[in-house]
């Protein structure tokens, strides 16, 4: 298994971003569930990772949702596009989703992507328009 600060910091994250640390306690967290494609971001990711920050779910999706969008306007473009299979900016599920295939070492295309039902994507539907 690779390093998430390694990981991170290779795409550009700092540690000065709130969303860094949310993103790595949220890596975590995914990474400690058995059943990683039952994980709901809105409903469990979010106010797990809000709890040990004392802080917001909404807090949390800005902030990681800040980190994905610096990832995207970076030179590192080409890379976030190949990690979670995608041709415009990733929802937060199809970024944590590549990371965790890349920690891994797995092909994000023989591991299924989390099912997201039509309608339920919310503000990250919205942030994946350039």
């Amino acid at each position: 298994m690779r390093d998430i600060v390694q990981m991170l910091a290779m795409l550009g994250i700092t540690m000065n971003y709130k969303g860094y640390s949310y993103l790595r306690a949220a890596l975590s967290m995914v990474e400690s569930k058995e059943q990683v494609a039952h994980i709901r971001v809105t409903k469990d990711l979010y106010p797990f990772v809000a709890k040990q920050f004392h802080t917001s779910p909404q807090s949390v999706e800005q902030g990681i949702s800040t980190v994905i969008g610096k990832c995207w306007q970076s030179s590192r473009r080409d890379f976030v596009c190949r990690l979670c299979r995608c041709t415009k900016k990733p929802t937060v599920a199809q970024f944590i989703h590549g990371l965790l295939c890349y920690l891994h070492d797995i092909d994000p295309v023989s591991v299924m992507a989390p099912e997201i039902p039509p309608g339920s994507r919310g503000r990250d539907e919205e942030d994946g328009k350039d």
